[in-house]
């Protein structure tokens, strides 16, 4: 009885799964750096028996979109996005710390049109790792900080799933893209209909899946959709049995299978390439940036307000932490150059892998330092 009351306050402590992103990456990235690499990126690369990435980016994260899409809609209809005023600051700092990073990208790479299709890359903020590190402060920071954290993080996705749909759709099959949204309807109306079996919602969400693959349009949507669809009154059950998965399975799999670089060759030159450059420049200068400044006018301009247990500096320090674009990062920066060379795949995991770094080494130092009195 004891060690099931350990192990279930481990599972459920919050700074656990960041921690276990941090040491599967790094993990990730010792493997591939050491005499195990060639083992370990044909792998990774295998197609037979099965294909490892596809599982993984395809199937995996599609699960993981699908626990993003239920904490998004708790959040429009009973959260944090629930009402105007709330929503207005998150919002607004979200849109920020996408606008800023991705400028900062295009402007870098401006003379590279493939480059170019990574515009988004830096966009994004990894939600476990950024809470994981934020929750390493707990006692310091307040509890609102972390909530508005997890919003902006949470509205950040929302953004990349968006930009996914929209800017990384192409050769759409007309025939499969009819099915989808015939399946798409039959989804909602399982939920006007007041359908509450979760194994309902699977398998017709199972049959989009197919038919969402052979249409064109990237899989991981079919997550956020089937998520949206959902019943609220189921809603809890199938989001606390999706965050052990997702938390100790998917995101680490996913880590270990997309996080090793190979630095065997590696030139101090090489980090200053548009593309590592425009990322890391995009997560550690724009996002915080981005995130503060916007916030910072629309308080200033009356449109938002910030909670009082929320100090100036202590929002500084968590738009710092929302340069941590790691997974997410990684796998927009999978879909912007899966049809280019190994070479513009390894610069993204160089750039993001050193945005990341610094983000949340940075913005770990930068509160612990402002929160030192407390």
């Amino acid at each position: 009885m004891r060690f099931a009351s350990v192990l279930n306050r481990i599972l459920n402590n919050q700074m656990v799964p960041g921690v276990l992103l941090i040491s599967v990456a790094l993990l990730a990235m010792i493997i591939s750096n050491s005499y195990l690499a060639p083992i370990y990126f044909s792998i990774i690369n295998s197609k037979m028996p099965v294909n490892v990435l596809f599982i993984v980016n395809d199937v995996l994260m599609t699960i993981f979109f699908l626990d993003i899409g239920i904490e998004i809609k708790h959040q429009i209809i009973t959260g944090h996005l629930s009402k105007p005023k709330q929503i207005f600051l998150p919002i607004s700092a979200a849109m920020g710390g996408v606008i800023l990073p991705a400028l900062i990208f295009i402007c870098i790479n401006r003379h590279d049109a493939s480059a170019l299709h990574g515009w988004a890359i830096p966009t994004a903020t990894d939600i476990a790792f950024a809470l994981g590190v934020i929750t390493l402060l707990s006692g310091r920071v307040s509890l609102e900080l972390k909530i508005l954290l997890m919003t902006i993080a949470v509205i950040d996705d929302l953004i990349a799933v968006l930009i996914i749909a929209i800017f990384y759709t192409e050769n759409v099959s007309m025939l499969f893209f009819s099915l989808s949204l015939f399946t798409i309807a039959i989804l909602f109306s399982m939920n006007i209909y007041n359908v509450k079996k979760i194994i309902h919602y699977l398998m017709v969400g199972a049959i989009l899946w197919f038919f969402m693959l052979h249409s064109g349009i990237h899989v991981t949507i079919c997550g956020v959709i089937i998520a949206l669809a959902i019943s609220m009154s189921t809603r809890q059950i199938i989001h606390i049995q999706l965050y052990l998965w997702v938390s100790y399975a998917i995101l680490p799999i996913f880590a270990i299978t997309n996080a090793g670089v190979s630095l065997k060759n590696l030139t101090i030159s090489q980090l200053y390439e548009p593309i590592p450059l425009g990322i890391a420049l995009g997560l550690i200068c724009g996002k915080q940036l981005g995130v503060f400044s916007f916030a910072w006018i629309s308080v200033k301009l009356k449109m938002a307000s910030l909670p009082k247990e929320i100090p100036w500096s202590h929002l500084y320090g968590m738009a710092i932490l929302c340069g941590i674009g790691f997974t997410m990062s990684i796998f927009i920066g999978n879909l912007s150059y899966s049809n280019m060379s190994i070479e513009y795949i390894a610069d993204n995991k160089l750039g993001i892998l050193i945005g990341s770094t610094f983000s949340g080494i940075s913005g770990y130092l930068f509160l612990r330092y402002v929160t030192r009195h407390r």
